[in-house]
């Protein structure tokens, strides 16, 4: 015997969803990240409140941040109207694109450019020179969310016949082509890990790379680089009000003709300005990967 749905109790499932922006009052920005949200917060904060302050006439009256865990834990809270503007690496901003239907409007650009791409790197002492000798070797990635530091050399481990295993307790490959994963948490881990021994090999972004300083720099080497892809996205939940979406990115496109906004944008991320965002061959190819099921979608 089926469930009869009256309108009663449709109304009363709506009144327990989470209000979106223009009814809370609130501009909610997410990121996804585990280990960094004490950084993170001190460059999301003056963002959300800044873009807050000049949506008064919509209703909203404060921004706050919200971090997740993972891309599946901030699709949900996007489909759930916890999150109205999410910013992020282009793996995960594509994920959560696609299984949330948030639209990525908006691009970061940075004095070193907006795009990026990663680096594997080894101790320069090491016999390893290129990614097909780390074969039976340990390579750490950064964390699950990382798309220069995770997902874009993942990518490059199977693009060259390289099965990527996390390590297990005893150690062991059930390839004879793989390769153990760890997670080292933060760009400090990954380092201290290399040094340490702890592993043969890192994950890394190219941009990061360039700021080492010199005494760390000149212990390592490169020895595969990926293709480059845009390192930051804004993308926006399909709840928020077109209307505020829209001022929104108005508001973020003018930051860098405000002093103010100047200001704002050095602290997020060191951004220059923002740019539309379009789609290219690299990008194209990134959302391919991501439906193929190649990679781990954390």
């Amino acid at each position: 015997m089926g469930i009869k749905v009256s309108r009663y109790m449709i109304f009363a499932y709506l009144l327990l969803l989470p209000l979106v922006v223009n009814a809370g009052k609130v501009l909610v920005i997410g990121k996804v990240t585990v280990t960094e949200r004490q950084k993170s917060y001190a460059e999301l904060k003056p963002m959300v409140e800044y873009v807050a302050g000049q949506l008064s006439e919509y209703g909203i009256e404060k921004g706050e941040v919200y971090f997740a865990n993972n891309n599946q834990e901030m699709t949900y809270a996007l489909l759930t109207g916890k999150v109205d503007w999410v910013t992020d690496s282009i793996f995960s901003a594509l994920i959560i694109s696609e299984k949330s239907g948030a639209k990525i409007d908006l691009k970061r650009v940075k004095a070193e450019g907006s795009d990026y791409r990663s680096l594997i790197l080894v101790k320069n002492e090491s016999k390893i020179t290129g990614i097909t000798d780390l074969v039976g070797k340990t390579i750490a990635f950064e964390d699950v969310g990382s798309s220069s530091a995770y997902y874009m050399p993942y990518i490059e481990l199977v693009k060259y016949g390289i099965t990527p295993e996390i390590k297990n307790n005893n150690g062991s490959l059930n390839s004879v082509n793989g390769v153990k994963y760890i997670f080292s948490g933060s760009e400090f881990g990954l380092m201290g890990d290399l040094m340490s021994d702890k592993v043969d090999a890192i994950a890394y972004s190219d941009q990061d790379y360039e700021e080492l300083l010199p005494n760390i720099k000149n212990r390592v080497k490169i020895i595969h680089g990926s293709v480059s892809y845009p390192k930051g996205l804004e993308l926006f939940s399909s709840n928020i009000d077109k209307k505020i979406q829209f001022k929104i990115i108005d508001i973020l496109m003018k930051m860098h003709e405000d002093p103010e906004g100047i200001s704002v944008l050095n602290k997020y991320f060191n951004t220059e300005k923002f740019e539309i965002y379009n789609e290219n061959n690299s990008i194209k190819n990134a959302k391919k990967i991501i439906k193929s099921g190649l990679v781990p979608l954390r």
